[in-house]
Parts: C-alpha cells; sequence; structure tokens
C-alpha cells in the first residue's frame, strides 16, 4: 500500500506583542501578554479596541493572545481587522493564515500568506506558509515553487525540507523526495518526521529493507505514534520479517486500538504465518472498522489455505 505523508508544521513563536509605548493600558496588555496571561491580556487589549477602533496593534494583539490560548477561530476578526487598518504590515497577514490553517481552511490561508508575500517577497515565512497551505490544498506544484524559494532563502532550515519532501511524495515523485528528507536529517537527526517520511520515499519504491533504518529510527523519536509502528510493521512484512511484523502490529495497536493498518498487517502477518487463528481474529475486528479490509483480508486467507469453518 502507498504510505501516507505524515504533515510536519512548526509555528514559529513571537516573542513579544507589539507595543504602543505611551499607552498605560496596552503596557498593562504587553505585561500580561509577556507573564503568560493570555486571558488576562487578551480581555486587556478588547477593551483598547472598543475604546480605539483604528489601532491595529490593539487589534493585533488581541489576537494574539486569543491565538496563544488555542482561540484560533475566535481569533481571526481581531487579527483581520488589524490587517485591514493597516493593509502593509506583513505580520497581520501572517496570522491570518496561521489561524485559518489551523481550523483547516487552506484556501483562506493560501490567500492571506500571498498578501504577506506581496508586502516582503524575501520573507521566509511568506513563502514557508503560503507553500505548506498549498500542499495541504494538494495544489503540489505551486506548493514546490514556494517551498523551494522558503529554502533559497533559509538553506538550512531542516522542516521546510521535510515539507518538500512531503509535497514531492505527494507528487508520486518518490526519488526525488530522498535528497530533500535526507539533508533535513544531516541538519537535524531528531526530526522524527523527517525519517519517517524518507521511510515512506524508500517503501514506495518498493526498497522496503532500504525504508525500515527510517522507521525505526521514527519509532525510536516518535514511541507514541501508532501510524510509525504500523508502518514499520509493513516493511518488516514486504521483507518476509513475519514475527517481527507481528510484534511491531501489536505495539500500533495497543497505542490505538483502531489503527486499521495494523490491523489489516497483523492478519496478514499472521496468514503469512500460518496461524489461521489469528487471521480469523484479526478479521473480525476489521469488520467493525473496515469492512472493505475484512473481506480483502479473507479472500487473502482463504487463497492462501485458510480452512473454511
Amino acid at each position: 500500500m502507498k504510505k501516507l505523508l505524515v504533515t510536519t508544521f512548526a509555528f514559529l513563536v513571537l516573542s513579544a506583542a507589539v507595543a504602543n509605548a505611551q499607552d498605560p493600558d496596552f503596557q498593562t496588555g504587553l505585561q500580561q501578554f509577556n507573564a503568560k496571561q493570555f486571558e488576562a491580556a487578551a480581555e486587556t487589549f478588547r477593551k483598547i479596541t472598543l475604546k480605539e477602533p483604528a489601532n491595529d496593534a490593539a487589534f493585533f494583539n488581541y489576537g494574539l493572545s486569543l491565538f496563544n490560548l488555542r482561540k484560533y477561530k475566535e481569533s481571526l476578526p481581531p487579527f483581520a481587522k488589524a490587517a485591514q487598518i493597516s493593509a502593509k504590515v506583513a505580520k497581520y497577514h501572517e496570522y491570518v493564515g496561521r489561524a485559518n490553517l489551523l481550523i483547516n481552511d487552506f484556501t483562506s490561508a493560501a490567500a492571506a500568506f500571498w498578501d504577506e508575500l506581496l508586502i516582503e517577497p524575501n520573507n521566509f515565512n511568506a513563502n514557508y506558509f503560503l507553500g505548506y497551505s498549498l500542499y495541504k490544498a494538494k495544489q503540489y506544484p505551486d506548493a514546490e515553487k514556494y517551498t523551494r524559494e522558503a529554502i533559497r532563502i533559509d538553506p538550512k532550515h531542516a522542516t521546510a525540507k521535510i515539507n518538500l519532501g512531503m509535497i514531492l511524495n505527494g507528487q508520486k515523485r518518490y526519488k526525488d523526495a530522498v535528497a530533500p528528507l535526507t539533508e533535513a536529517i544531516k541538519l537535524n537527526p531528531d526530526l522524527s518526521d523527517a525519517h519517517f517520511n524518507l521511510g515512506n520515499a524508500y517503501y514506495n519504491q518498493n526498497l522496503y529493507a532500504e525504508s525500515i533504518p527510517y522507521y525505526e529510527r521514527s519509532a525510536v523519536l516518535s514511541p507514541k505514534s501508532a501510524l510509525v509502528f504500523a508502518y514499520l510493521g509493513d516493511a518488516y512484512l514486504n521483507t518476509k520479517q513475519n514475527q517481527r511484523a507481528v510484534e511491531t502490529y501489536k505495539k500500533s495497536i495497543a497505542l490505538d486500538a483502531k489503527e486499521v493498518v495494523a490491523q489489516l498487517g497483523l492478519g496478514l502477518a499472521y496468514m503469512n504465518l500460518k496461524n489461521f487463528a489469528g487471521v480469523r481474529t484479526q478479521i473480525a475486528v476489521l469488520q467493525v472498522l473496515d469492512a472493505e479490509k475484512a473481506k480483502d483480508l479473507q479472500a487473502r486467507a482463504e487463497k492462501a489455505g485458510m480452512p473454511a469453518q
């Protein structure tokens, strides 16, 4: 089976809110924000916006306080108002985009990052986030264009290279994906997503043995990811390491019993080991999770010699 893509998306934390130096209420809001008292800061900045409806910084900081509370949808109106008041401030458009990304409105996110890019064409974040938004919208050629531009601006940005690898995988250009993902690992060997997606790039070329070290490393770095263990199990299965596959699928299922890849793979590994009782158990599990996968497993097992009941 073709391996799914893992989404890597790094948010850059803004170190301080935008300031109005002479306004004591604004300074109070800043102090609250910098002390991570985001509820209080949001209320302070909200009140300022009521008194000063043209204060773009107050709207932005109101939105930023909500954003830090993970109230992404609620942060959009104040971010959008700040961008409306001061349309030439790139950062305002960026946060409209970021908030839209986090509520999975990729079209609106891309539009906001495009507005940022028009203001600052060499802005790394504008290119990076625009590329990512387009990737999420499955507009892979344009996603590749802007992600490559982000890498040109910052050649040592490992996460941008991971994103490029995912975009290339999304276009089934698995050989091309190997280089940026390998470079990402050289820049930061501890990025689980880089190892995982490089494993996918090899796996999808049917280079199962080559995929294993990367899946194994990803499993070490992300020991609570059921998906990583499921894909590692598939790599073992396709290299005829059936018992290792069984053990690995069980780890995946222990983390998430609804992980269909692992449940199906476990059934196939049991089939290869002629453990037909185990196969029947997996068919029963899959009948609840994915009836089509259950039928597929049963048909394959019967063809492999599973006796009728």
